[in-house]
């Protein structure tokens, strides 16, 4: 662990200013709309511009890029470049770019930090990766703080802690990125697109409980007859208690299987979901509901790394399934909400609950032939990258 140290610490503060930036832009898009004179219809463009970026850079990481990845300080720069273009630029159209650019930085760079606590801690990096996540939880709650001191501030004060972050070269010392499993002599592309695909398909869904109801939580509580300022506050526990849900796992010290766990977390947050019909109980449904999602999808990594030999595309193709849900599934719950009404919206994402175990059921059914075929060299280059 001591020789891990400096890229452990590296990766837990590039995920603390990753989270800063995505949550302060999220909370920033009045003062960016107001900034560049942007109508309320078009106020939606930066963080999808960012989105974007994001969406494309986990494209990329997903395709079987040969042996290697690009090496983690392309990613850094285009991280750290973007920030400081959206901080130095005054022209709209130049803002944009800077944030597509930006958000490929932050999601290549969540991938690979990622997948080196997956080659660090096999065969079980369930734990790490929990904690690890948790500190991007951690800066989502303190961007939107920073922004009270300036937006501008979080960016730059970002992006040169993470320029300045040293370590993060050493997640690929040899200079090439973190190698990929080659297919396996019965593990054919076929089969490799196959656990991409389901695995991607589990976090699509996965995001309704997280995105979808964080997007809707709020409405659903203004119905209750909540004000407006209750109904966020009541929601703040939400994600407070999904970053603790990450963090109470190391109390558990691998007492519980990743397969298990996942399982338990699920049908929790399916069942918890329906403390938040009613006004009395809603303070305690979503704090309840946050704590059970948050280990989510840490721990479907964590699985897939177990169960799949190219761990670094399927580590992708994951974080690429999130950020398309991230996009479809908000509106996917809006459309079941407006049919019926706003008080269904805990049976909706109970039907989300239930539809994720089922896909993540059929993930690891469709790829238990991969679990004892985790690739001695990709073993050994996990010594080495973290030697």
């Amino acid at each position: 662990m001591t020789r891990k140290a400096p890229q452990i610490v590296c990766c837990f503060v590039v995920f603390c200013g990753l989270g800063s930036v995505l949550g302060g832009i999220e909370a920033a898009t009045p003062i960016f709309r107001s900034f560049y004179h942007l109508p309320p219809a078009d106020a939606g463009i930066i963080l999808s511009a960012f989105n974007l970026g994001g969406i494309v850079a986990l494209a990329f990481l997903c395709l079987p890029l040969g042996a290697r990845w690009p090496p983690t300080w392309v990613f850094q720069a285009c991280f750290v470049g973007g920030c400081l273009g959206m901080v130095c630029t005054r022209q709209v159209v130049a803002f944009i770019a800077c944030c597509v650019i930006g958000g490929a930085g932050t999601g290549a760079l969540i991938v690979r930090i990622n997948s080196y606590i997956v080659h660090a801690f096999r065969p079980d990096s369930t734990r790490m990766l929990n904690l690890v996540n948790a500190a991007f939880g951690a800066g989502s709650i303190l961007g939107p703080l920073l922004d009270g001191v300036g937006v501008r501030y979080n960016l730059a004060g970002a992006a040169i802690v993470i320029a300045a972050c040293g370590g993060i070269r050493r997640l690929d010392e040899r200079g090439g990125g973190i190698a990929m499993a080659p297919p396996q002599a019965d593990s054919r592309p076929t089969r490799w697109a196959g656990a991409a695909l389901s695995f991607a398909l589990v976090t699509v869904l996965y995001s309704g409980l997280e995105t979808g109801l964080g997007t809707w939580g709020s409405s659903q509580l203004i119905g209750l007859g909540y004000s407006v300022r209750s109904a966020a506050q009541t929601m703040s526990l939400f994600w407070v208690g999904l970053t603790i849900g990450r963090l109470w796992l190391q109390l558990l010290k691998g007492k519980i299987e990743a397969a298990r766990l996942f399982a338990i977390c699920v049908i929790t947050s399916g069942l918890a979901i329906f403390l938040t019909m009613t006004s009395v109980t809603a303070l305690v449904g979503y704090a309840l509901t946050g704590f059970a999602v948050g280990p989510i999808l840490p721990t479907l990594v964590a699985l897939a790394a177990q169960r799949v030999a190219a761990i670094d595309s399927v580590t992708a193709a994951i974080f690429l399934g999130e950020a398309l849900g991230n996009v479809t599934m908000p509106l996917v719950i809006g459309f079941a909400v407006a049919r019926t009404s706003l008080s269904s919206l805990p049976t909706v994402i109970a039907v989300v609950a239930c539809c994720t175990y089922a896909a993540s059921r059929a993930a690891m059914r469709g790829t238990s032939a991969h679990v004892d075929q985790l690739l001695p060299e990709s073993g050994d280059h996990s010594g080495r990258a973290v030697g």
